[in-house]
């Protein structure tokens, strides 16, 4: 994982760390987590509740506002982890070890939606709370971060499956 100074310092503690702590979910809230709504589009793969024929509706209309492929997927797969945990007693590495459990999770899910195709995968965390989103790795875009990850200040870093 490419990662700024602080997410690597988290990760480090991660690989130590020894929860005591469970995790309070809906069963459609962990469904949403594990298995969201991907549906694919011109190229693009999205969590999305919409149609594919709504997506593609509004499809120049996205790319115009978000500049290329890889901004409108980076902009609509984004989740925010702990909105979908029912307790609020867990702190940020309980979170981060279940980010990374759905990160295998969607990469699993996204191969077989695209196995020819990269995905990058990006995390970043604000104490307590975590986010993922991924985008299809376009060699013509790059990624969707800034070419020197350690130009942000908090805990950023992705991960190219």
């Amino acid at each position: 994982m490419i990662a700024t100074a602080k997410l690597e310092k988290l990760l480090e503690a991660l690989n130590s760390y020894k929860s005591s702590n469970n995790f309070v979910f809906e069963i459609q809230h962990l469904k949403e987590l594990l298995s969201p709504d991907f549906v694919s589009v011109y190229d693009c793969i999205l969590i999305s509740k919409k149609s594919v024929e709504v997506l593609e509706q509004s499809f120049n209309k996205a790319i115009e506002m978000y500049g290329d492929r890889t901004g409108y997927e980076a902009s609509n797969t984004e989740m925010r982890i702990n909105d979908y945990i029912e307790n609020e007693n867990l702190n940020i590495y309980d979170i981060l070890s279940l980010t990374m459990l759905i990160l295998d999770c969607w990469s699993a899910k996204l191969k077989q939606i695209d196995c020819e195709a990269k995905f990058c995968f990006i995390i970043s965390c604000d104490s307590p709370y975590v986010t993922l989103r991924y985008h299809k790795f376009r060699e013509t875009e790059g990624t969707w971060l800034l070419e020197d990850i350690n130009q942000y200040e908090g805990a950023v870093g992705y991960l190219i499956i």
